[in-house]
């Protein structure tokens, strides 16, 4: 087409489609490219041609035999004994007819074509040439407008990772780390962090050179105290600081040692509670009639 030879190469299970630019049709040429397409996707065990002078020629024979390819021709003029290098021939005629017509570079045209017929399901396969080729979809600029896999998953992580308050999720090697110990006294043993085995597990050496092996929940980061479980604050924290100072109402202030912190003693009843006098309220005019039912 426009004075330039391809060579077009159809894989026969997954219609999957090269096209090659040849700068000339001679049989060392042909060989050279196929010799290219051998070293990335392997020997094939059967080639189907036409009766073209390259293909006829002794050198290939000789080179199919060589690397043990068994070499078929179709029948002279019946282009539909081979139809599927055909419909893959016309194919790449039309694609560049049209980029002629549009002005646009014809190899430029062919490959952005070659791109999307490779990654589109076939009729025949019922799966893209791709899948079936390379066992997986090439990626296109399609693909763009889906949510990235990797920082998916990685966004998600750090959610877990907030919503643990605050835990320390991982560890690296040479932390010094409390693993916990099953069946002595003591819960919690010092350690360091001697070797990652994945995402969850370590290796820790312990004081006495042994190594255990524990899972990230077994192990705590080496500032908290074991003792306490990590809680190190008073029980009356809540309370203000200002509140714990307050004098107690009805004493007198006279001297700073007759102040008692609130949180050290505890309030009566009668400090707190009122001194007036307390009357039940008159509901509905109903009392006074109760009291006279009282007094007979």
């Amino acid at each position: 087409m426009g004075g330039v030879k391809y060579l077009v190469i159809v894989d026969a299970c997954s219609k999957w489609v090269e096209a090659i630019k040849m700068k000339s049709t001679t049989a060392s040429q042909v060989i050279y490219k196929l010799r290219d397409l051998f070293s990335r996707y392997g020997i094939p065990k059967q080639i189907v041609s036409d009766n073209g002078p390259p293909f006829s020629s002794e050198e290939l024979m000789h080179f199919c035999k060589f690397n043990g390819i068994e070499h078929l021709f179709s029948a002279a003029y019946h282009p539909a004994s081979n139809g599927a290098a055909e419909n893959a021939v016309k194919l790449c005629k039309k694609v560049i007819k049209k980029a002629i017509l549009q002005k646009v570079e014809p190899e430029t045209a062919l490959n952005r074509f070659l791109l999307m017929y490779r990654n589109t399901i076939h009729n025949t396969t019922g799966d893209s040439p791709a899948q079936l080729f390379l066992g997986r979809s090439i990626r296109t600029r399609l693909d763009c407008l889906r949510p990235d896999r990797e920082k998916h998953v990685s966004t998600a992580q750090r959610k877990q990772e907030l919503a643990a308050r605050g835990t320390q999720r991982y560890f690296e090697v040479g932390d010094r780390v409390w693993y916990r110990q099953f069946g002595t006294k003591t819960k919690w043993g010092e350690g360091i962090i001697l070797e990652k085995l994945g995402s969850t597990d370590y290796n820790i050496q312990t004081k006495d050179k042994s190594i255990k092996h524990r899972h990230i929940d077994q192990l705590k980061r080496h500032d908290i105290d074991t003792q306490t479980n990590g809680n190190t604050e008073r029980k009356d924290s809540w309370l203000c600081p200002e509140l714990l100072s307050l004098p107690i109402p009805g004493e007198s202030e006279g001297s700073e040692g007759s102040r008692v912190p609130l949180a050290g003693r505890a309030a009566s009843p009668a400090e707190w509670g009122s001194a007036r006098e307390r009357r039940l309220p008159v509901r509905y005019g109903l009392d006074e009639y109760v009291t006279i039912w009282n007094q007979t």
